[in-house]
C-alpha cells in the first residue's frame, strides 16, 4: 500500500527536497516520533487491505515527527482508503498544528531505536533491524537498513510468495498468541514484478507477551533479517 499526498506535503510537512506524489508506508513512517494511535492505524490499514471495512471510512490522529530538514512538526492525520484500478491506496489531509501544538518524542520509540543500534553492534554479521505489525503483516519500519538484495526493503513494500505466506501468516499468529516468543522463518520476497524471487531469513520477536486468560495478544515484533541462500524450488 502507498500513501498519496500533494507536493506541499512533502515540502512543508515531510521536509524533503525531492518531492513524489505518493510514497510506500515505511518511506513516511520513518519520519514519526511519536504516533499515539499507532496501533489502531495498522488495525485500519489491514481492514482496508482485506476488505473488511469500507475504503471511505476515514481514519484521524494526531503525529509528532522529524522532517527530512531537522524540524519537529505536530500534524494532525485524516485519511480514507481509496482503490483505483485494483490498486489499493491511503489518502488524507494533513494539517500543520506546529505552531499550537508542540511535537514530542515517544519514549519507547526512542529506546527501541537506541537497542536496535546496540543489538547492531552486537551481531555477527550484519543484518537488517525492523519492526513488524504482526495484525497487517506490514513491516513499516527498519531501524537498519537490510542488506544485499533487501536494501529496497527500507523504503518499500516487499511482495512475498504465495508459497511463503501460509508460514508467515501461522509465525505471526502463534507471536500474537503467545504460542512463541521469537521464531524464525523463510521468505521469498521481490520488489518489481520483473526480480527474481530472493530468499530472506528473518527470526521475528514479539513485543509484549500474550495472555489469553486477560484477552492480551502482541501487536508488534522486531524483526532481524538476511539474504537467505536457499534456491526458490517449489
Amino acid at each position: 500500500m502507498r500513501s498519496e499526498h500533494t507536493l506541499i506535503v512533502e515540502e512543508k510537512i515531510l521536509g524533503i527536497d525531492t518531492t513524489q506524489p505518493n510514497r510506500s508506508l515505511p518511506e513516511i513512517w520513518r519520519f514519526f516520533t511519536a504516533f499515539d494511535k499507532r496501533d489502531a492505524y495498522t488495525v485500519y490499514v489491514g481492514q482496508i487491505g482485506h476488505g473488511q471495512i469500507e475504503p471511505s471510512q476515514p481514519f484521524a490522529a494526531e503525529i509528532s515527527l522529524e522532517g527530512d530538514d531537522k524540524v519537529l512538526r505536530c500534524v494532525h492525520m485524516t485519511t480514507r482508503g481509496r482503490e483505483i484500478g485494483g490498486r489499493k491506496t491511503i489518502a488524507g489531509l494533513i494539517h500543520d498544528l506546529s505552531d499550537e501544538t508542540h511535537p514530542k518524542r515517544d519514549f519507547h520509540r526512542e529506546y527501541s531505536k537506541t537497542q536496535a543500534m546496540t543489538i547492531e553492534k552486537s551481531l555477527a554479521e550484519p543484518m537488517g533491524i525492523g519492526y513488524l505489525e504482526l495484525i497487517t503483516g506490514l513491516f513499516l519500519e527498519w531501524d537498519v537498513t537490510p542488506t544485499g538484495p533487501l536494501a529496497r526493503w527500507r523504503t518499500e513494500v516487499a511482495e512475498i510468495h504465495e508459497k511463503s505466506r501460509d508460514a508467515f501468516l501461522h509465525a505471526r499468529e502463534s507471536l500474537r498468541n503467545g504460542d512463541a516468543l521469537s521464531l524464525d522463518v523463510v521468505l521469498f520476497v521481490r520488489f518489481s514484478e520483473s526480480e527474481e524471487w530472493t530468499p530472506a531469513e528473518l527470526t521475528i520477536t514479539g513485543v509484549a507477551t500474550a495472555s489469553a486468560e486477560h484477552g492480551v495478544t502482541v501487536v508488534q515484533a522486531m524483526v532481524l533479517v538476511r539474504p537467505g541462500t536457499g534456491p526458490l524450488c517449489w
